[in-house]
């Protein structure tokens, strides 16, 4: 060996334990339970909540709205509160106030709340009733009863209009009413679609489809073309002869393009034939008087919202 070669130990080294590691595999067992608890109460939920409101008397689903209204935050499309409460929400320059529905009549007061005068035509509001239905399960449903469309007036500032409709023509249960909701609604959120309505043919003329919108004292014929589209409008009004002012019809006597009047005596009653051709017609001298080309399921949809039975 060389002169700096080192001797070397050959004792057996023996093991000295310094710590122990303890398995994690038994750990995750109570993860795995937890994790399987909230799965089956995701999957089982309904089940849990109609549990606790049939036998434990708790209402998980629904509150009754007749104590909690519900108002959306920062939301003026959709404003949902009890039957009989005003209806305001801070981004609405007016307040719906003094609602009522019955015997055939809905009523209200539009108080403009703003400096600044309100212009309802801006928007397509409707005044909403609905029903509650306690289901067997416990929850609550909430069923559709009757709308009524807000007029496009205009009321000045800080002032406010009283309006009334009647809505007797309509079959409405309105002793089941617990819910009023202001709703800002879109052409597109009316239903069914125009493909889907039905409508008669007119009996007069095959060339047409025909839509009779009905009231008291009053049928307004609507015209559509084979595509369902508005062409020409016939709105037929009774009224008592006491009442009967010529001069109110000033406009639709021929003195409005496309607008043409008869006027007819029946014993106490007048009768009066409004004809707009809607061709010609270029001004619309009442909401109802749809324009040129317009869909057979919107003026379905807003003539019931306007209190007329419509087929």
């Amino acid at each position: 060996m060389g002169k700096y070669a080192r001797k070397i130990d050959t004792t057996e080294l023996s093991s000295t334990v310094i710590g122990k590691v303890k398995s994690k595999r038994a750990s995750l067992i109570p993860l795995f339970l937890v994790i399987a608890i909230f799965m089956s109460s995701i999957y089982f939920v309904d089940d849990i909540l109609a549990y606790a409101s049939k036998y434990l008397g708790i209402n998980l689903v629904d509150k009754d709205p007749s104590t909690t209204p519900v108002v959306p935050v920062n939301s003026t499309d959709y404003i949902e509160v009890a039957y009989g409460q005003d209806i305001a929400n801070a981004d609405l320059p007016f307040t719906v106030k003094n609602i009522s529905a019955s015997n055939g009549t809905i009523a209200y007061t539009i108080e403009n709340t703003s400096k600044e005068e309100v212009n309802l035509s801006k928007y397509n509001y409707f005044l909403e009733f609905y029903a509650l239905t306690s289901e067997e399960d416990g929850t609550i449903s909430k069923d559709f009863l009757v709308r009524n469309l807000l007029e496009k007036d205009t009321i000045p500032a800080s002032e406010k209009k009283d309006y009334s409709f009647d809505f007797s023509a309509l079959k409405v249960d309105y002793s089941r009413i617990k819910k009023t909701a202001l709703a800002n609604r879109k052409e597109m959120d009316y239903t069914p679609s125009n493909d889907d309505i039905v409508i008669k043919e007119n009996l007069y003329n095959d060339e047409f489809l025909t839509m009779g919108c009905k009231k008291s004292g009053e049928m307004i014929y609507y015209n559509f073309t084979k595509s369902k589209t508005l062409t020409q409008i016939t709105d037929e009004i009774t009224v008592s002869s006491e009442v009967y002012n010529e001069d109110d019809y000033f406009d639709y006597n021929g003195n409005t393009e496309g607008y043409s009047m008869e006027v007819n005596e029946d014993g106490t009653d007048v009768k009066i034939n409004i004809n707009v051709d809607l061709s010609l017609a270029k001004k619309r001298l009442q909401d109802k008087y749809y324009p040129n080309g317009a869909y057979a399921s919107i003026i379905s949809y807003e003539m019931e919202a306007r209190g007329y039975s419509c087929e």
